[in-house]
């Protein structure tokens, strides 16, 4: 016999004799039972992917750790607000992947966008220490940071600007429904465009990180300083600007 206290909800087609039933811990054992399975199918569809995403982001971690460390033994506020900024940052690009895999591509986007902001805030916090009051004082506009980041990192601005475009501001892709699935090929389209995005996200937060923490990275990749101190920005390599590409084109 049913347990009606355990209904949310039912729905009924009396044309065609259907009734769905809707129990109250229809999320729980979504969350609890498919979405770890719908992990394991991700992970074995995308191993590839996952790797080369495991290494970038991890190379993020390893420098944001040297940054905290730094932070806590200066005791300075400002270094350990941009530290914990940049641990955020990354902590919200990992959980943009996590959605991905767990299948909400829909949903990573808007995450991304505020990741490359956080980090935006970072760099601009760092290199521009008399915003720090305004900061503390609650009165520090975020997006103002964009503009700033932009001046130091080619294409900055383009990259948020997109991810805005494409993934916060509400467009068709909004209007299709994305069913939450396991799965079974790389036949979603839009799951290997999500990859390419966090790929992406994580060459912005790589300059950023290493623009602020040039000095404690033994072998920096995306920066080099002039005969006369200035920094030179490094583009990032081909090849992985064409895995990149090819990841946001379904390929």
């Amino acid at each position: 016999m049913e347990d009606f206290d355990n209904i949310a909800g039912f729905y009924g087609d009396f044309e065609k004799d259907e009734l769905y039933i809707f129990r109250n811990n229809a999320l729980k054992k979504q969350l609890q039972e498919k979405i770890p399975k719908i992990n394991e199918s991700f992970d074995s569809c995308y191993s590839q992917e996952l790797d080369y995403l495991s290494e970038e982001i991890s190379k993020l971690i390893a420098i944001q750790f040297g940054g905290i460390r730094r932070a806590e033994k200066s005791k300075i506020e400002l270094q350990i607000v941009c530290a914990n900024l940049y641990r955020n940052s990354i902590n919200t690009l990992t959980t943009a992947l996590q959605l991905t895999r767990s299948g909400y591509p829909v949903q990573s986007g808007t995450l991304l966008r505020s990741a490359i902001e956080i980090c935006a805030a970072a760099i601009h916090l760092y290199l521009s220490p008399e915003k720090f009051e305004e900061f503390k004082k609650k009165e520090f506009k975020s997006t103002k940071s964009i503009s700033f980041a932009d001046n130091i990192i080619p294409a900055f601005g383009k990259i948020w600007g997109f991810l805005s475009n494409t993934q916060v501001h509400i467009n068709v892709m909004h209007g299709n429904w994305h069913p939450v699935k396991f799965f079974e090929e790389k036949k979603e389209s839009i799951t290997s465009f999500n990859i390419g995005l966090i790929a992406l996200s994580t060459i912005v937060l790589r300059a950023s990180l290493e623009r602020v923490y040039f000095k404690e990275i033994p072998m920096p990749e995306m920066w080099k300083l002039s005969e006369t101190g200035e920094f030179i920005y490094i583009e990032p390599k081909k090849e992985k600007l064409v895995w990149i590409k090819n990841k946001m084109e379904g390929k």
